[in-house]
């Protein structure tokens, strides 16, 4: 069983030969020079043809042409590359996407690697060294027998406090960093290449825009409820899970809700007598996981799922999870609802983004001024966003997707793989887009959402956001 934890739903690409022993379900494509080793309870498709190919791994649908079968989407992908009017085409479709996974493609004498638009597939690669890029941390340290990075950062209060995402994209071993969302991985020299922002955000117009996000919204829960047996759906008070359970519903005969709680603490009560309340009135199939069974979990045993993430965002929630669903159960999450609430403007007021100092004060307020941290940052900055054409799109908002996303999220979702895979219903450009299109102020006091609730499921949004909620 141990063995299965081990780097759960990852993946390796490598050039040379790999220089540790993989699980023995991992499975080999090879692809030109490429290896591309990867656990083989995840779904792959590969398409080739005599000038390109394109590689999808992971869980992913695609709601503008209904589709499922991975197969037949790295299909249409690949029919879309060419000339530089296809590889647009490409793109669009690409932004259309829904789901967690990695794309690999071939254009322009070129391979290039992306992830999902939210990164929720986490991508590690050596800053300074081509030819190894893996899904852990841990797997680019086993095999390059890596440092741990000194970062005095680690030591101090003021990181503790609030999420614990590091700054820029470094990581705990040195010279190894991770790959943030709207940017392609260029394998040959380990350059990365901006293709996301490339034009102004759709014009809100209302009814109009709640009614496109909400069909593709629909069209996403009935193509997993077509492809998974029962996805599970995580339920809370609050106002991104709202917005899932609206659409979720509707499909409430085929999908399982969830939520966890701890007998032992009373800040999950609201959590949990709202999801009641929610679950009685709509009939729901709900389960509810004490996360007071988790002082019984010693992670010592299981060293792999120590290994499976440098963070830790809840790995004994992780194992509780594993012995209460099954692995090929399908976790529907909402954490990408974030992105289009305006979460960052909403707490730092009208501060702006210029350099990478700005970034390290929004990160975390008390290490403003911590030298190693503005460095990281500057540097993070300098790569990314210094050239980087934003068009109407808040900084704040891209800074909110790209680094708190792209660097937390992932990492958290590497930790619960060893229970089921995950997708984030709102991780997809077009989404995403349609959510920031909103006015600013209609995202920041959650208007923007608890409109689309109560289009959806009418009188949904009147049931209280993360406040109490009578008992009946």
């Amino acid at each position: 069983m141990s063995e299965e934890f081990l780097w759960s739903r990852g993946f390796l690409l490598i050039k040379e030969e790999i220089g540790i022993e993989l699980p023995r379900h991992w499975e080999l494509i090879e692809i030109e020079e490429w290896k591309f080793y990867y656990d083989s309870r995840v779904d792959v498709g590969y398409k080739k043809n005599e000038k390109s190919f394109v590689l999808i791994f992971g869980d992913v649908v695609s709601p503008e042409g209904m589709e499922i079968n991975i197969n037949e989407i790295a299909h249409e992908a690949l029919e879309k590359i060419g000339n530089d009017d296809d590889y647009e085409k490409f793109n669009q479709y690409y932004f259309n996407l829904v789901g967690r996974f990695l794309l690999l493609y071939y254009h322009k004498e070129e391979i290039r690697l992306r992830q999902d638009a939210g990164g929720s597939r986490s991508i590690f690669y050596m800053e300074n060294s081509p030819g190894l890029i893996s899904s852990h941390l841990d797997i680019l340290t086993k095999n390059l027998d890596l440092k741990r990075e000194k970062f005095s950062f680690l030591d101090k209060k003021s990181y503790s406090k609030g999420v614990k995402c590091f700054p820029g994209n470094v990581t705990p071993r040195l010279g190894a960093v991770q790959l943030t969302p709207n940017l392609d991985l260029v394998l040959s020299n380990n350059t990365i290449s901006r293709f996301f922002p490339y034009k102004n955000l759709p014009i809100y117009k209302q009814n109009k825009t709640e009614i496109e996000i909400i069909n593709i919204l629909n069209s996403v829960v009935e193509l997993l409820v077509r492809k998974y047996e029962s996805p599970i759906v995580s339920l809370t008070a609050g106002i991104d899970s709202r917005l899932t359970c609206s659409v979720c519903v509707k499909f409430n005969k085929s999908l399982k809700f969830f939520t966890y709680y701890n007998s032992k603490n009373k800040i999950f009560d609201i959590d949990l007598l709202t999801s009641r309340y929610i679950a009685m009135e709509n009939n729901l199939n709900h389960y509810e996981l004490d996360r007071a069974i988790e002082t019984e979990i010693k992670l010592d045993s299981i060293i792999e799922i120590k290994r499976n993430s440098f963070l830790n965002n809840g790995k004994k929630l992780s194992l509780l999870y594993q012995k209460t669903f099954s692995e090929n159960d399908l976790h529907i999450r909402s954490n990408m609802g974030e992105i289009g609430r305006s979460v960052f403007r909403r707490n730092h007021g009208e501060i702006n983004i210029r350099n990478g100092k700005d970034m390290c004060k929004i990160w975390k307020p008390g290490l403003h001024d911590d030298k190693e941290c503005n460095l990281i940052f500057e540097k993070f900055y300098n790569e990314r966003w210094s050239k980087m054409n934003s068009y109407d799109l808040d900084l704040l908002d891209l800074f909110y997707w790209e680094h708190r996303m792209g660097m937390w999220h992932s990492n958290a979702l590497n930790e619960s793989d060893i229970a089921f895979g995950t997708i984030n219903l709102f991780s997809s450009h077009k989404i995403i887009e349609l959510l920031l299109s909103y006015p600013v102020e209609m995202r920041k006091s959650n208007e923007s959402f608890l409109s689309l609730v109560g289009f959806s499921s009418p009188g949904m949004e009147n049931i209280p956001i993360n406040s109490k909620i009578k008992k009946r």
